[in-house]
């Protein structure tokens, strides 16, 4: 059984164990257009207020990060939410537990994240009933909570919304749903993310140093300044934590080192066969040649674009890999990874075909008749021009920038019509080099050659 599947037949069965109606459940999707498909939510009612247990499935560094949360809102203000932090700050002060699951990606820790959830609520649900039935505290709550969402947008736009007329309830949801998000990241990635773990120093630090703070943040952040210490994470919390979820699907540390080592292992036999196919075109592409220049040069240059193709293999090897292992669930959004990985290899493979070319088209070739070259940066095609079309060729030194000189050895051609052909820039020549080898060459081809300091 899928675990979307599973995970909403658990959400029927916590209704039964709660003894209220059935949830309604909903699927989420990440794109509208596409309809695909990225978690569920389940909404519990209970009369004055309603429960939602989402499972999200998110992208995550090349693996799937499936997170459990919980949300809470009253009937009478169904647009502001709480989290579950935030209600434990009021029902259960002292209660500092962690109740974010990430990377639950097996029915097993489905079911278990389930079992301590049932287990909070028992006693949570009967609390927050108290609340909602008691107009003066629930209204106080919301309050707090509507006082924190203007915090954390920096202006209080819920009372400004109702200014926007026709626009408010879209660009309110559209901010709402933007809170709600914080709301998870915070406790995935922030303050209460390090104070879960035990770092409790750097969580103070951080909470200190915040901007905002959400109800539960302004609890935790009394308790460390007492000296409290994060309580031992559950055995499920620690499963289902980042550190062990990323681990199991190879996107920690160490499945990055195992890509960079599949990475350099690639790149020596791809560079060798991106150099036997430049010298065999560059070769083959200059037929009845004398010279050909920048040859070594471009050698230089293979390895470093042999790397792309290197990586997009690395990481089809990676991922296939890590397919087939069965301990790791391969969600409904792998389809998704997939195609950016296809596009990514079809990008490399491009990239380094075109630098290939870029490298045999960059090289200089005089031959008997004519030479081939090309006057761009990244030529995909060379140009044939005839000596006896040539007046004179000059190597020029350099080129003045701001009245100081800068040395750029390079050859340009001067036609007698007197266009001129700059072929040969600093990075591929040599000026000793190139005289020694050609100027008896071009002299015997009529052609003189001019030695010049600067290109003006």
């Amino acid at each position: 059984m899928d675990l979307l599947t599973y995970f909403s037949n658990m959400c029927r069965q916590l209704g039964v164990n709660l003894k209220t109606e059935s949830p309604s459940i909903k699927t989420l999707v990440s794109n509208k257009k596409n309809k695909n498909k990225n978690g569920i939510v389940a909404r519990y009612n209970f009369g004055e207020f309603f429960m939602d247990v989402y499972y999200i499935e998110n992208i995550k560094g090349g693996g799937v990060q499936q997170v459990i949360w919980l949300s809470f809102f009253f009937d009478r203000e169904p647009s502001i939410t709480f989290s579950i932090y935030d209600i434990l700050s009021v029902t259960d002060p002292e209660n500092f537990n962690c109740y974010t699951y990430s990377f639950v990606d097996s029915n097993e820790l489905i079911k278990n994240c389930f079992q301590e959830i049932e287990e909070l609520l028992k006693t949570l649900i009967p609390q927050l009933s108290q609340i909602a039935e008691n107009g003066v505290e629930r209204n106080k709550l919301i309050e707090k909570q509507k006082q924190k969402i203007n915090a954390y947008f920096g202006d209080n736009i819920i009372e400004a919304s109702q200014f926007l007329k026709d626009s408010a309830d879209k660009i309110l949801s559209m901010m709402f749903y933007n809170f709600f998000q914080y709301q998870i990241d915070i406790y995935l990635l922030g303050s209460p993310a390090l104070f879960f773990k035990g770092k409790e120093e750097k969580a103070l630090k951080s909470l200190k140093k915040a901007k905002y703070r959400s109800l539960y943040e302004d609890n935790l952040l009394t308790y460390l300044e007492n000296g409290g210490k994060a309580p031992a994470l559950s055995q499920t919390a620690n499963t289902a934590s980042t550190e062990k979820g990323s681990a199991r699907q190879g996107t920690d540390a160490k499945g990055s080192l195992k890509i960079l080592l599949y990475t350099l292992l690639l790149t020596i036999p791809l560079s060798a066969v991106m150099i036997a196919l430049f010298l065999g075109l560059a070769y083959l592409t200059a037929t009845d040649n004398i010279f050909i220049y920048g040859i070594k040069e471009n050698l230089i240059f293979l390895p470093f674009f042999s790397t792309l193709p290197a990586v997009a293999i690395a990481l089809n090897i990676f991922f296939r890999k890590k397919a087939k292992n069965k301990d790791v669930h391969i969600p409904a959004l792998q389809p998704k990874a997939k195609t950016v990985l296809k596009y990514f290899t079809i990008l490399a493979e491009s990239v380094a075909i075109i630098a290939l070319f870029t490298c045999v088209n960059s090289t200089l070739v005089l031959r008997n008749n004519d030479f081939l070259y090309s006057t761009e940066d990244f030529p995909l095609s060379r140009t044939s021009c005839q000596y006896s079309s040539i007046d004179y060729a000059a190597i020029v030194e350099g080129y003045t920038y701001k009245g100081e000189f800068q040395e750029d050895p390079h050859i340009v051609f001067v036609t007698k019509s007197g266009t001129t052909i700059d072929v040969y820039n600093s990075t591929f020549f040599s000026t000793n080099k190139f005289k020694q080898e050609t100027e008896t060459f071009l002299k015997e081809k009529d052609i003189q050659i001019k030695e010049i300091k600067t290109i003006d």
